[in-house]
């Protein structure tokens, strides 16, 4: 950046904001993709032990950590992009404006300004595997890192996040590896926070402890 920069834009100022909004792009949306991804499992503890097993039998054939492996984990996928739909972090999601007066079928009245997200539908951590049986010979579809018009955080088209394979691929390691090595819950009376909000975009509520206990592993480590 300090090479191409010309005039104004050499300012340490500019760079420095340059900078930051890449790290955020690059960095942070990994890491609040894996936070939600532990809230949700910690929130839902019936898919810990389906996701462990598909872990091992995936490692099991690939004799290892391979190319393949992470491809063979179809249901934490699915995990995932359910945790990715219902806690959708992108300002490009399914949040809308209300341009004009709305009143609900239950009474409650939207004024014309109003922010509003809706998503629907209870946390399903795998709709997206039946959605990919479903659509068997299409490989690539409702996939973490498939983007359409209904999945929108990574964009899509042609401006489609071209990171977005890397990150599908970093945050299936590190759930892995969390599965196989530690228990997990929430502190005492703690529950799966909503995400706060500020402006357009969410992030994980910080005030919330998740506690992580080492497990006994029996048998050959399988991360080795």
């Amino acid at each position: 950046m300090m090479d191409a920069a010309e005039g104004e834009e050499r300012s340490p100022k500019n760079l420095a904001t340059r900078y930051i909004f890449t790290v955020i792009g690059s960095l942070y949306t990994v890491s609040a993709g894996l936070v939600d991804c532990l809230y949700d499992l910690t929130a839902h503890p019936e898919y810990i032990q389906p996701l462990r097993d598909e872990v091992r039998q995936a490692v099991a054939e690939e004799g290892g950590w391979r190319k393949g492996t992470l491809s063979k984990l179809v249901r934490m996928d699915s995990f995932m992009k359910e945790s990715q739909r219902v806690n959708a972090p992108s300002p490009i999601s399914f949040k809308r404006i209300v341009k004009q007066r709305i009143i609900l079928s239950d009474g409650v009245t939207l004024p014309v300004g109003t922010h509003t997200g809706g998503i629907g539908d209870e946390f399903d951590g795998l709709r997206y595997e039946r959605k990919r049986r479903q659509a068997a010979g299409v490989s690539t579809r409702h996939q973490y890192s498939s983007t359409d018009k209904r999945h929108l955080t990574f964009g899509h088209g042609r401006f489609a996040c071209p990171g977005r394979f890397a990150a599908a691929a970093e945050i299936k390691i590190v759930l892995a590896f969390m599965l196989e090595r530690y228990q997990i819950r929430f502190g005492e009376g703690c529950s799966r926070p909503r995400n706060l909000q500020f402006l357009e975009l969410g992030f994980q509520d910080p005030s919330i402890r998740v506690y992580l206990r080492e497990r006994e592993i029996s048998g050959e480590d399988y991360t080795r």
